[in-house]
């Protein structure tokens, strides 16, 4: 079990960073990953969905395969390559069988190294990406959620922005965009390379060496992230009206820290108290259970690079929509200002705790923590000494936390969306 939530660091030969962890030997599967500091942080105005266009054609043929030949090699060895654009980076991922480990790594560092960018492929992709723009503003809950995201951060700071872009956006790239931000920002010395193996770590780092390509190691981004303005203080009350929809959507929040903030492992606990946990969470209990009126309902916490923000959401009809608001915020101001019972702590810490152990079981949610170990340059035993920490964790740290953390949640930022015509809440702006 240690081994499994281990993660080591090494340095390449070249000078990359190279985080190993080793992976339960009876799956037979290895993963392996390439995380760029290049997403949508460094978009331009105007250019925005251009990160995320952009790795995701990474898997339409390389300068030596086609779309094609990739797609056959890659049915061959029984491998899946992942592409995402996040606000702070970029994440390629291949996984498949550890007997073909290092071809799968040659692979990932084919496609990030030497992309084609076709332009055929760069028009479907456009298109695939407005086709769903197009489908998300029919969605309650996406609405909601970028609604949300952009009341809360100013235009000029990445988490305003949906990854995807926007219709106008998208419809303006073109080839020479694609091919020009992936030569100035897939840059390797600001990457890091994952690898979840059942092979030592001599091994791994060894094949890992021998594959690289030659690559240039300049670590400096070749354009500036946009300055990062101070989200907003302000509450207020959106109500986005969708024809022709049946759910309503309501989203409410507000500003979090960043994720090397010491307040992270009590968020975390807290989101798992307010609605983060399956069945035990108090909004699944009291929004969804008791009074039936909604569909679902839950909450999370996300500290980044950047910063962060807090939400609890939940899926209701027109008639039920001020009621579960005023219920959402009852419970968002109980987390703040009551100071939880031990023994619900208890429960619900046990839970988290009794559930974490099962990443291990898979080598790709195992995988998954070494991502983030690597991301935000934590230690590589951070997973096996945070179970402790979180036990330290006393209903007083809990309520202090999100009293402290919590931005806004005496009057946070609060979106409905669906078949909402007429709707406004009593004393909500």
């Amino acid at each position: 079990m240690k081994d499994l939530l281990s993660v080591r660091k090494h340095v390449l030969d070249v000078g990359i960073p190279l985080f190993n962890q080793r992976a339960i030997s009876s799956s037979g599967i290895s993963v392996a990953s390439w995380i760029g500091d290049c997403g949508v942080a460094l978009e331009q105005q105007g250019r925005e969905g251009l990160a995320a266009l952009t790795v995701r054609l990474l898997a339409t043929g390389t300068e030596s395969e086609t779309k094609r030949e990739l797609a056959r090699r890659m049915d061959r060895l029984a491998a899946t390559l992942s592409l995402e654009a996040m606000w702070d980076g970029v994440q390629v991922e291949i996984r498949g069988p550890s007997s073909v480990e290092r071809e799968m790594i040659s692979i990932l560092f084919d496609v990030i190294s030497e992309p084609a960018f076709p332009v055929k492929e760069v028009e479907r992709v456009k298109g695939r990406t407005e086709e769903a723009l197009v489908r998300e503003r029919q969605m309650p809950a996406s609405i909601a959620e970028r609604t949300f995201l952009e009341k809360l951060f100013p235009p000029s700071h990445p988490y305003h922005r949906n990854p995807s872009g926007t219709l106008k956006s998208v419809r303006s790239l073109k080839r020479s965009d694609v091919v020009e931000f992936h030569k100035r920002n897939y840059r390797w010395g600001r990457a890091k390379l994952v690898v979840t193996s059942p092979f030592d770590d001599d091994v791994v780092l060894r094949e890992v060496n021998e594959l690289l390509p030659p690559v240039s190691v300049e670590s400096g981004p070749a354009t500036s992230s946009p300055a990062h303005s101070q989200v907003s203080r302000q509450g207020g009350f959106y109500n986005i009206t969708i024809p022709g929809t049946q759910q309503v959507e309501v989203f409410l929040g507000g500003e979090a820290p960043s994720r090397g903030d010491p307040s992270y492992s009590s968020l975390r606990l807290a989101n798992e108290i307010l609605g983060g946990r399956p069945v035990l969470s108090r909004l699944f209990q009291i929004v969804r259970e008791q009074s039936g009126l909604a569909y679902d309902a839950d909450s999370e916490v996300e500290m980044l690079h950047h910063g962060g923000f807090w939400n609890v959401r939940a899926g209701t009809e027109k008639g039920s929509v001020e009621k579960v608001i005023s219920l959402l915020l009852r419970e968002v101001h109980r987390l703040a200002e009551e100071t939880v019972s031990q023994g619900e702590l208890d429960s619900i810490r046990e839970s988290f705790l009794g559930s974490f152990p099962l990443h291990a079981d898979s080598p790709e949610s195992a995988h998954s923590l070494a991502q983030e170990v690597a991301f935000f340059g934590l230690p590589g035993d951070y997973f096996l000494t945070w179970p402790d920490e979180l036990r330290k964790i006393t209903p007083r740290m809990l309520r202090d936390s999100v009293t402290s953390s919590y931005g806004g949640y005496k009057d946070p930022i609060t979106v409905v969306a669906g078949p909402t015509e007429g709707v406004r809440p009593k004393g909500r702006k």
